[in-house]
């Protein structure tokens, strides 16, 4: 089976540096319009200080509804040697970001 991953949009996983994490890539399902990848990394940075958006969520393993996209993007982003977490809104994976 061949999965063919668009990337939607794009920053260029986590990396560490003396105990900080940097974002260096998100693949976002929506339209910038609706959240730009600022925003989607500022919900990360800000989930990882304890600090929670309403209505978004932040998991480091694979949700359960994750769709053969999402997959893929993981596959990618983690035989790159990143690690990657996935960012939910209302339980629906709106991004996976690394």
């Amino acid at each position: 089976m061949i999965f063919i991953v668009k990337k939607i949009r794009s920053t260029s996983g986590l990396a560490r540096k003396e105990n900080e994490m940097k974002v260096l890539d998100i693949f976002s399902w929506l339209s910038a319009k609706e959240i730009s990848l600022e925003q989607l990394q500022q919900i990360f940075m800000d989930y990882k200080s304890g600090i929670y958006h309403k209505g978004y969520t932040l998991l480091s393993e694979l949700p359960n509804n994750a769709t053969e996209n999402v997959i893929a993007c993981k596959n990618v982003l983690q035989a790159e040697g990143k690690k990657v977490a996935y960012i939910l809104k209302d339980e629906n994976i709106i991004a996976p970001i690394a």
